[in-house]
């Protein structure tokens, strides 16, 4: 087992990218990995299971996919210019989920743009971390 502490802080994006080759030729080698990262697109990249902790303790793990899935589904999204959102609609994904999105947007203005979002790592790691502190962790 190898232990790799925060490997990219401060590194350029080339030997970013070196580093991360390194890191899966060892995992692909059948020695067990444990990355520490606060980047979560590295955390993405390279782990087969990730583990969010809050306050000294896991919240939460199992696979990018797990992770972002209990957060939630895919949002409709309008965009004014400047890319901030004006409003967000919750969907399965479907035709018919999309079609009634869109059907509720129609009296928006013309200019806006659409789009449609999963959420990310980014989204689960807020989520799972944000929420109040249950009393055993705040106890001193």
């Amino acid at each position: 087992m190898n232990l790799i502490d925060e490997p990219t802080t401060g590194l350029d994006p080339v030997s970013r990218r070196r580093l991360w080759e390194d890191v899966r030729t060892l995992a692909g080698s059948g020695t067990t990995v444990f990355l520490t990262t606060q980047t979560l697109d590295e955390a993405e990249a390279l782990a087969e299971r990730i583990a969010v902790m809050r306050a000294g303790r896991i919240v939460a793990d199992g696979t990018a996919a797990e992770l972002t899935a209990a957060v939630g589904g895919q949002r409709l999204v309008l965009l004014d210019q400047h890319g901030a959102e004006v409003r967000g609609i919750d969907t399965d994904g479907t035709a018919a989920s999309l079609r009634g999105a869109m059907a509720q947007l129609e009296d928006h203005d013309q200019d806006l743009q659409v789009e449609l979002r999963s959420p990310t790592l980014d989204d689960a790691f807020t989520a799972l971390t944000q929420e109040p502190l249950d009393r055993q962790e705040t106890a001193v």
